[in-house]
């Protein structure tokens, strides 16, 4: 009886412990998805659903939930989570299953704590999947990228290429053309291969495959705006920024966004004004149009009574080294409107991110451009093709320009810390096969305009 009476336990056990296994959260990483636009109570989560696939969410703690289908072409789907009342502090749970209740995968995120002593953001930019620029064969540049554990992610452009190498050749020759022998037809793909390129690359870059979800606050560059060289005349501009706002969602107007022009928007975080700019829904580089007029407007009327702002875009806005493209070299009007936004807010001081150019650098804005020294952070590449081999056709080192601060060649992402960003400024660039990290530090707090300030003329 007693040999009998211990087997039973042991059964029951056995399947009690079983039941508590088969009930755990089951981490795939087949499912893409990714955690967009967050505070401190809301946040954005997209999910792509390959044809035939039906999901059911359910989130723990309990929050409210809404959810929103977009058709992506091809017969896949993303289903936008805008979730509401969350807490910060809290690690909350996403469970995929499917409709007749199998686990499928499973996600773990929070909202943004304000009281947190990390507010290290990631700043990246520029992940062309192919042949050429392969993710890192060691580590995946995202798998190094969270393991620095940051809370926000700035991806600035070219997150994905609507355009594969070749198509990118092309379009690069007929532009060469076009620029000698009048209304010669310009090459693009078809905006159903740009779908397809968003779709394969959600399927296989690594960003959307991770177990823990991290603030993603994205703004497209030209690839992700359909091809190489993107701008106003693109066919397609307004199937692709729907598009992208089904892939990453930008809330509404509130007291907390403000949703500008194109695909810019502006939020505030960690008790920083952040403003995303949209550089290729208005550009027009022959005509010296980067941001349009509408863009400056609004750019304006987000920085009255701010003190601390930091401006993210895909093509910079301060002049860079060689020949790239930039607001202050391609659009002299523009950028002396630009200046002058500083001119009138004194109280403003800012710091720039951008990235495109497919390396890092640390560059000095010297104080007569705003009224205050400032810098901007270009961070390039999480995986492309080398500034060698496509154009500039250079590396973009230039040891004779005393305003480039720091450069780093191949693939890399930046790290720092936004709660210190204006009084110390320590970057981290994180590089892929096993390299060292390459650290910069800024020690002149980013001060309040001076009488060394030039007037935009």
């Amino acid at each position: 009886m007693a040999l009998r009476s211990l087997f039973i336990s042991f059964i029951i056990n056995l399947l009690f412990f079983t039941s508590l296994t088969s009930a755990a959260p089951l981490f795939t990483g087949n499912v893409p998805m990714i955690q967009g636009y967050t505070n401190e109570s809301d946040t954005f989560i997209t999910v792509m659903r390959q044809p035939g696939q039906n999901f059911i969410y359910s989130i723990s703690p309990d929050v409210n939930i809404h959810i929103a289908a977009k058709n992506v072409g091809h017969s896949h789907h993303v289903d936008t989570l805008e979730l509401s009342n969350l807490k910060p502090g809290i690690e909350y749970q996403l469970r995929v299953n499917t409709l007749d209740g199998k686990a499928v995968d499973y996600r773990k995120f929070e909202v943004l704590d304000p009281k947190a002593n990390n507010t290290k953001a990631a700043i990246c930019s520029c992940s062309r999947m192919g042949i050429l620029s392969p993710d890192d064969p060691k580590r995946s540049m995202y798998d190094r990228l969270y393991d620095q554990d940051p809370k926000v992610i700035f991806f600035l452009g070219d997150q994905v290429y609507g355009d594969n190498a070749a198509q990118a050749v092309l379009r690069y020759l007929t532009l060469n053309i076009a620029s000698r022998i009048p209304n010669f037809p310009l090459y693009h793909p078809t905006f159903l291969q740009i779908q397809k390129r968003y779709i394969n690359s959600w399927k296989k870059e690594k960003l959307y495959h991770q177990e823990k979800l991290k603030p993603t606050y994205s703004i497209w560059d030209d690839h992700d705006f359909g091809f190489d060289g993107a701008d106003a005349k693109n066919p397609f501009k307004e199937m692709i920024l729907k598009l992208y706002r089904s892939y990453y969602p930008a809330p509404k107007d509130s007291q907390v966004v403000s949703r500008g022009p194109g695909a810019s928007y502006s939020f505030n975080i960690f008790g920083k004004k952040i403003l995303m700019l949209d550089n290729r829904t208005f550009s027009n580089f022959r005509a010296g149009i980067v941001l349009g007029q509408e863009q400056i407007q609004w750019i304006e009327s987000q920085v009255k009574g701010q003190s601390e702002v930091i401006f993210a875009s895909g093509i910079s806005l301060i002049k860079l080294s060689g020949n790239q493209r930039s607001v202050e070299r391609t659009s002299p009007s523009e950028w002396q409107q630009f200046r002058q936004i500083f001119f009138n807010n004194p109280s403003l001081r800012a710091l720039f991110f951008t990235g495109d150019i497919h390396y890092s650098e640390v560059r000095n804005i010297p104080e007569h451009i705003f009224g205050f020294k400032t810098i901007q952070i270009a961070s390039s590449h999480m995986h492309s093709t080398t500034p060698l081999i496509t154009p500039p056709f250079r590396s973009g080192r230039h040891p004779k320009d005393p305003n480039q601060l720091k450069h780093i060649a191949g693939r890399n992402f930046a790290i720092v810390s936004l709660a210190s960003l204006f009084e110390q400024t320590e970057i981290n660039f994180y590089r892929g096969s096993n390299r060292p990290p390459i650290n910069f530090i800024n020690e002149t707090p980013i001060a309040n305009q001076c009488h060394r300030f030039y007037k935009a003329e």
